[in-house]
């Protein structure tokens, strides 16, 4: 055994006699060393702050960091325990939530297994039934969300925030006041902003920095914690990128993706945009500018219902109706230029798939912009096939 196995080895059977409660999992040594490399990162977060595991954008960050706890992403981007969820979830479920479910149960997420709470919401079905699962092996609260965006529903959320705050304060033995809500407001905030300088430094032609650097910058933030360690690694990408000398050759066409969750298992479709000489350069999801546009209202007393008033206009395809998606997109098509729109639905998103048409409609007859939606799931076969469309439709623009 060479010097460095033996000191990692050393400090691993440190932490599993020293801190029993966040043990390593039993298949810990079987783990590639990546992945052992990423328990003993989630361990090393889990002992200055609990970890608070969440599924979805529209779970307040700020309630959960005013609570001292780290939010980090737990969504799922690879195929590997698909197979084991569906011992229990149907085979004919989203891909993402089996993929997801599937890390919990194996043991394989590490964020997971070093979580004191799981935070749910009701925006999938899925998910609803993947909780109630989940619940045998941890703490779970689940946020009930409204699916319209009236005042009364505003209220709703505001309250359901409420309750969401006293759940961490039970469940953490702390107090949350609003002064310290307000605080986090800010923080936030600042962290959107700093993703907003970089993502638009895509609206230059040819744009400076590509559709899989945009994602890499997304879902590093979504697993990331510390509020100075996220500023930073924002304003190192707006340097690195807004240094960049304007690119030579055609003009690549600009391209707008939406829909379903992109992860590692989906950037194949932006592989396949790329590939065939297009540029995406606007990303239109959860992992993505969905939940970065819009700012929480700073000025407001009511620190909940400045939340809720926030988090509500997250155009999800949950929504009904979801008017918000196609006026993003709509605006979006023109401030970046936007040369064609890619809608990607995951099998079994229903939501996302059926709003397919009324986007269609929204965007070909409206904006006059080319349109082009692709189902998909979290396996690689498909790619060839994916290239083969993706490329035929580049063409025609």
């Amino acid at each position: 055994m060479d010097n460095t196995s033996y000191i990692r080895n050393a400090i691993c059977i440190f932490f599993q006699i020293s801190t029993p409660m966040f043990n390593l999992p039993p298949g810990f040594e079987s783990f590639s060393e990546s992945r052992k490399t990423a328990f003993l990162e989630a361990q090393k977060i889990s002992e200055t702050q609990p970890i608070v595991g969440t599924f979805c954008t529209f779970v307040p960050r700020e309630l959960i960091l005013a609570a001292g706890a780290a939010p980090i992403s737990l969504c799922s981007g690879n195929d590997e325990t698909i197979a084991a969820a569906e011992a229990d979830l149907p085979i004919n479920f989203c891909p993402l939530v089996k993929s997801s479910y599937g890390f919990a149960k194996t043991g394989k997420c590490p964020h997971f297994h070093f979580a004191r709470l799981i935070v749910g919401e009701t925006t999938c079905d899925g998910k609803k039934k993947m909780f109630e699962y989940m619940v045998r092996d941890k703490p779970v609260h689940v946020i009930h969300l409204p699916q319209m965006t009236d005042e009364e529903s505003v209220a709703f959320l505001a309250n359901e925030f409420r309750k969401f705050a006293r759940r961490l304060e039970e469940i953490f033995s702390v107090t949350i006041t609003d002064e310290m809500v307000a605080e986090q407001i800010t923080l936030v905030n600042e962290e959107r902003r700093a993703l907003q300088d970089v993502y638009r430094l895509a609206k230059s032609d040819p744009p400076l920095l590509s559709g899989k650097e945009l994602f890499v910058m997304f879902n590093t933030f979504t697993t990331s914690v510390g509020h100075e360690a996220k500023i930073a690694f924002a304003r190192s990408l707006k340097e690195e990128y807004s240094s960049r000398p304007a690119g030579a050759g055609p003009r690549p066409k600009r391209i707008l993706l939406t829909g379903s969750p992109i992860t590692k298992a989906t950037v194949k479709v932006i592989d396949a945009i790329e590939s065939a000489g297009g540029s995406v350069v606007y990303i239109e999801g959860c992992v993505g500018s969905r939940p970065n546009e819009l700012l929480v209202d700073e000025k407001n007393p009511d620190v909940y219902d400045a939340l809720a008033r926030k988090y509500i206009r997250i155009a999800c395809s949950c929504m009904t109706p979801n008017d918000g998606r196609l006026q993003t997109i709509g605006e979006k098509i023109d401030e970046y230029h936007i040369d064609g729109v890619v809608d990607m639905g995951l099998v079994a998103c229903h939501t996302f798939n059926a709003e397919s048409t009324l986007l269609r409609e929204y965007v070909t007859k409206t904006k006059s912009t080319p349109f082009i939606h692709v189902e998909t799931d979290y396996s690689q076969a498909d790619f060839g096939q994916l290239s083969t469309r993706l490329s035929a439709f580049l063409e025609m623009l």
